[in-house]
């Protein structure tokens, strides 16, 4: 008996079938993405820097500087602020909501600011304004002076132990609470502080500071925050812009450690009547940092003309 040789004719249509079928919807799944990502504003990098500066950082109807994301604020009670912090969850209530704030691990920072303005001005003719002293840290990051509160200590004591530790500094009068942050996430509270002082006193701490035995190891330097805005020189980003920008932008890598850009905004626009930053000061200093943000962060490496070491010398 003779058996028929194998035939792959009848077999041809159907696999020619499939890889039409296959090469179609490859096609139309490529199509889809292609448009997908042109119009969805999610994939769109102009849109999406421009979601961040509309979102992020901006002043709303009231004239409130918002900072997003930001920390719960919430107040303490006066008891509270004398309680001794353990290793355990602590229920704190708001005293102005009376919502229940979980706390596990605490942190206490103060602004040292000054209200003053100097009599010498940039160059001979841009005037300064207030300004607080910040921190850098050996990690690199920007912050306020503090830091952990141990156990059996107030949030108070933590603070002033910082205080010795990081600045030498003992004199403790002048200081006081302004409020508190929560991030539910890390079941963290911090506890903002404040004290305002004399121009010449806000020099003299961060140069004292200098010279403390910490100066080096955890804290690398002290400084004051770029506020001016006002310089109309090109490129036009000097001071607060570009330190906005920084600190905001998505394709910045983190300047400020934690929730302080929205502390030092409190600080600035809200602890003090007047405040230290007028509302004109911050729209024009936010107006320019979104400016720079989408000529940085939005705009293709092609575009780029480098003129400068800095961020805001990149465009003239």
């Amino acid at each position: 008996m003779k058996t028929k040789p194998c035939s792959t004719t009848s077999n041809s249509p159907r696999i020619l079938s499939r890889a039409v079928s296959f090469f179609v919807a490859f096609l139309v799944w490529t199509v889809f993405i292609l448009f997908y990502f042109k119009l969805n504003p999610s994939w769109n990098t102009t849109d999406t820097c421009v979601a961040v500066c509309k979102k992020v950082l901006y002043i709303d109807q009231y004239g409130k500087v918002m900072v997003q994301p930001a920390y719960q604020t919430f107040r303490l009670p006066g008891s509270y602020q004398h309680t001794k912090i353990n290793k355990s969850i602590i229920q704190i209530k708001d005293e102005h909501s009376g919502q229940t704030i979980n706390c596990l691990f605490h942190a206490s920072q103060i602004a040292f600011f000054t209200r003053e303005r100097p009599q010498r001005k940039l160059y001979g003719k841009y005037a300064m304004t207030g300004n607080l002293l910040l921190q850098m840290r050996h990690d690199a990051m920007i912050g306020l002076p503090g830091g952990g509160i141990r156990p059996g200590e107030t949030i108070k004591q933590g603070l002033l132990r910082e205080l010795v530790e990081e600045m030498d500094l003992q004199d403790t009068e002048g200081i006081y609470y302004l409020l508190s942050y929560h991030n539910p996430d890390n079941i963290y509270c911090g506890h903002l502080f404040a004290k305002e002082v004399t121009w010449d006193t806000l020099r003299t701490l961060g140069q004292r500071a200098m010279k403390s035995r910490d100066s080096g190891l955890e804290n690398v330097g002290y400084l004051f925050m770029p506020t001016l805005n006002e310089v109309n020189d090109n490129p036009g980003f000097d001071g607060l812009p570009t330190f906005l920008a920084q600190a905001v932008s998505p394709r910045s890598p983190p300047t400020l450690v934690g929730n302080t850009l929205q502390q030092i905004m409190h600080v600035m626009t809200e602890a003090t009547n007047p405040p230290i930053l007028s509302t004109e000061h911050l729209k024009t200093s936010i107006q320019l940092a979104h400016e720079l943000i989408i000529k940085t962060a939005c705009t293709s490496r092609s575009s780029k003309k480098s003129n400068g070491a800095t961020l805001s010398n990149f465009f003239h």
